[in-house]
């Protein structure tokens, strides 16, 4: 019997599909490990290849965090100007709440830094939001909140970090060993079987080296078989 789903159903997209009692995954996404204080350290393991990694990404516009406050605790923009506070209670339609600022519009009119402030030229004057924090309601929580709770627990680490010993061992097998970086067939169905065959190929190398018993050695066996 297949999933309670079709490929047509909104069901069948990832995120609807955690949700489903018939599966425990522990799916991770791209932030898992620097949510974990144990990869904490681990930009000072790297090493970075000079005049390509470590080289400061040039950014057209100024970002939020380009805008600090003084000693007066007001904000000030790159170019010098003070911002008001426009919306002290502001909160995004997905749950992250701070205060909004404003700049003037006579302090934007003639700025220099007017064309590396502001992305489109008829924009008045510029706006900030600095955010502290987000909610999330219960009932508006997605399955990928969800997850990430999930993953980010000692179980849920637990259980990914036997990824290492279970799953990783095999798509290595696979792909450099048995040669399939690609697949070579077209469609759902034929691409199904390719995999299959590989899979079965790679159990049998498994069987042929980790499979004999005592009482059954290889030259046993071929001697069964005549």
């Amino acid at each position: 019997m297949g999933p309670p789903y079709s490929l047509k159903s909104p069901l069948s997209r990832p995120s609807k599909c955690l949700g489903y009692s018939f599966t425990d995954p522990c799916i991770a996404d791209k932030n898992m490990r620097r949510r974990d204080p144990a990869f904490s350290s681990e930009d000072r393991h790297e090493k970075k290849i000079e005049g390509i990694q470590g080289v400061p990404y040039k950014r057209r516009f100024f970002r939020p965090d380009d805008f600090v406050f003084n000693e007066q605790g007001t904000l000030v923009c790159p170019g010098g100007s003070e911002l008001s506070i426009g919306n002290p209670h502001f909160e995004s339609s997905n749950g992250f709440y701070g205060v909004g600022y404003k700049a003037k519009m006579t302090a934007c009119r003639d700025c220099g830094l007017r064309a590396k402030c502001l992305q489109n030229p008829n924009t008045k004057f510029r706006q900030v939001y600095k955010f502290e924090g987000r909610h999330i309601h219960p009932e508006k929580e997605t399955a990928t909140r969800r997850m990430m709770k999930k993953i980010d627990s000692a179980m849920g680490r637990f259980i990914y970090s036997r990824r290492m010993g279970i799953v990783e061992p095999v798509f290595g097998n696979v792909r450099y060993a048995l040669g399939l970086n690609r697949f070579t067939l077209c469609g759902k169905e034929k691409v199904n079987v390719q995999w299959k065959l590989f899979n079965m190929v790679h159990n049998l190398h498994k069987i042929l080296r980790y499979g004999w018993t005592t009482e059954k050695t290889p030259a046993t066996i071929w001697a069964q078989a005549g």
